[in-house]
C-alpha cells in the first residue's frame, strides 16, 4: 500500500491539525520534531496523501522522501523507516553512512538571521540618468514599449547598479513572506561573459566578494512565491529564468495566468515543497522551458508528476519564453 502521512500519523498516534494558519490545502501539520520546543505550534507541513514534508521555519527541515522524518519522529533506523515506507531492503553500510552524513547538523539550534537590505548604490530603474540605459535594454532586448518597461520595472521592483561587481547589472530582488532574502544581477553588457550572478548564502563566499550574506539560496526559493500563493489563478507556468517567468506574468496576469521560475532546469527538494503549496492554488500548472531543453523538461516533469504538472511547448520559431511577444503570451493555453 502506498505510504501517506495522514495514515502514518493515525497509525502512530501522532497529533496533527487539519486547518489553521500554518496548514495549506491538501496538507496536515505537526509540531516540527527537528525544531522541538522552539516550534511554538505546528509548522511542519505534511502532504496529506503524499510523501513530501517541510517546516516553514527552517529550510533544512524539508524533503521529498519520508525516511528522514520518520527516523526523527520514531527514533528508528533507516532500515525500519524503509520498511514503514514500503521500499527495498536495508542499504549497505556505505549508503547508510552517506545518509548519516547528509543528516548531520539537522538538529542545530535555530538562530535569528539578520535582516537583509539593499546597498545604497542600488538604484530604482527609472527613465533618467543611468536608468535610461537599463530602460533601453528592456525595450531593445526584452521587447517592451517604454510605458511597459517602466511599469515592468516598478512591478518587479527592479534596480540597477553602476559600481563594484554589480556594475551594469539589473538587480532582481527575491522576497519570501515579504522579506528580502537575496538578489541576482543580470548584465546588460554584451561583452560580459557572466550574464547572471547571485548573492551567495554562504558567509565565506559572500565575505570574500564584499557582499552581504543572502538569507536563502536562490535554489531554495520560487520567484514571487508569496504573491502567487496569495492570489492563485487559472494557470501557473513554471519556467527556468526570471525574464521567462515575468514576461508571462506581466502580460497575462489579468487573465489569471501567472508564472514563477526555478532559476535553472533542475528542481530542488525545497522548490518541490514550495510547488506542492502553490500548485493547488491554480486550475492547472504547466512546465515551459527553453526549446532546447526537451530532455530536462521530461526529467523535471517526472519530478513534478505527483502534482499533475503538464509540459507545454513554445510557439514555432520561439526558443526562449523570455522572447515571447505579448500576443504569443496571451495565446498560451
Amino acid at each position: 500500500m502506498q505510504f501517506n502521512w495522514q495514515k502514518f500519523c493515525d497509525t502512530n498516534k501522532i497529533r496533527y491539525v487539519e486547518s489553521g494558519s500554518n496548514v495549506s490545502r491538501g496538507h496536515i501539520a505537526i509540531q516540527c520534531p527537528f525544531c522541538g520546543d522552539s516550534d511554538p505550534s505546528e509548522h511542519m507541513g505534511l502532504l496529506r496523501k503524499g510523501i513530501m514534508w517541510g517546516c516553514w521555519r527552517v529550510k533544512s527541515h524539508r524533503g521529498r522522501r519520508p525516511q528522514r522524518l520518520i527516523m526523527k519522529i520514531l527514533s528508528c533506523s533507516h532500515d525500519q523507516a524503509n520498511h514503514i515506507v514500503g521500499e527495498g531492503p536495508k542499504p549497505d553500510l556505505t549508503d547508510f553512512e552517506m545518509t548519516l552524513a547528509k543528516l548531520k547538523g539537522a538538529d542545530k539550534k535555530v538562530e535569528k538571521t539578520a535582516r537583509l537590505e539593499m546597498p545604497s548604490n542600488f538604484k530604482r530603474i527609472i527613465n533618467k540618468g543611468f536608468g535610461k540605459r537599463f530602460i533601453s535594454y528592456l525595450r531593445r532586448e526584452r521587447g517592451f514599449s517604454l510605458p511597459e518597461a517602466l511599469r515592468f520595472s516598478r512591478q518587479y521592483k527592479l534596480h540597477y547598479c553602476m559600481e563594484d561587481r554589480w556594475e551594469w547589472r539589473i538587480i532582481i530582488p527575491f522576497y519570501m513572506e515579504g522579506e528580502l532574502v537575496g538578489w541576482t544581477g543580470r548584465t546588460i553588457r554584451k561583452d560580459e561573459e557572466l550574464r547572471y550572478q547571485s548573492l551567495s548564502h554562504e558567509p565565506e563566499k559572500a565575505n570574500l566578494r564584499g557582499d552581504p550574506v543572502a538569507l536563502m539560496s536562490v535554489k531554495d526559493i520560487l520567484y514571487n512565491f508569496t504573491n502567487l500563493k496569495k492570489g492563485g489563478g487559472r494557470t501557473l507556468y513554471i519556467t527556468e529564468g526570471f525574464f521567462d517567468a515575468t514576461k508571462i506574468d506581466f502580460y497575462a496576469r489579468e487573465l489569471g495566468v501567472r508564472a514563477t521560475c526555478i532559476f535553472s532546469t533542475d528542481i530542488t527538494d525545497e522548490q518541490l515543497w514550495l510547488l506542492s503549496e502553490l500548485v493547488p492554488k491554480f486550475g492547472q500548472t504547466r512546465l515551459l522551458l527553453d526549446a532546447g531543453q526537451l530532455v530536462n523538461s521530461f526529467v523535471a516533469a517526472s519530478d513534478l508528476s505527483h502534482l499533475g504538472v503538464k509540459i507545454s511547448s513554445l510557439p514555432k520559431g520561439v526558443t526562449d519564453p523570455g522572447d515571447l511577444s505579448k500576443k504569443q503570451v496571451l495565446q498560451l493555453p
